[in-house]
Parts: C-alpha cells; sequence; structure tokens
C-alpha cells in the first residue's frame, strides 16, 4: 500500500515537483532518523501545498506513531 500511496502523491504534485519533494527529503534526512511527520512536512513544504486531505485519504496518520 506504500508504493501506491506514493505514486498517488506523484501523479497528484506531477513529477517535476514530486521528484524535487523528494530529493529534499533525501538531502535532509539521509543521515538521521525519520517519520511520517517529516515526511508529510518536507513533502507540503517543498511542493507549496497542503497536503493533509492527500494523506487522510490515503489513511496516512501521523498519530499512528504515538
Amino acid at each position: 500500500y506504500g508504493s501506491r500511496t506514493l505514486n498517488d502523491l506523484r501523479l497528484t504534485l506531477g513529477d517535476k515537483t514530486f521528484y524535487k519533494a523528494m530529493h529534499q527529503y533525501y538531502q535532509e534526512k539521509k543521515f538521521g532518523v525519520s517519520t511520517t511527520k517529516d515526511f508529510i512536512k518536507i513533502m507540503e513544504q517543498s511542493s507549496g501545498q497542503n497536503l493533509k486531505p492527500f494523506f487522510k485519504s490515503h489513511r496516512v496518520f501521523v498519530s499512528d506513531q504515538k
């Protein structure tokens, strides 16, 4: 289900924006521990979009990590 969610995110953002955001995510987190909250935050910052509705519709919840 995770790969489908990422592909849907790519389709939602478009290739250029998605891969730019993924690159930023990699650069910021490559040597550390990352959480779902980190991923969503970086994807939103890089894309300039509110992605909370997208992740909610794909049943990705930050509260699952508490």
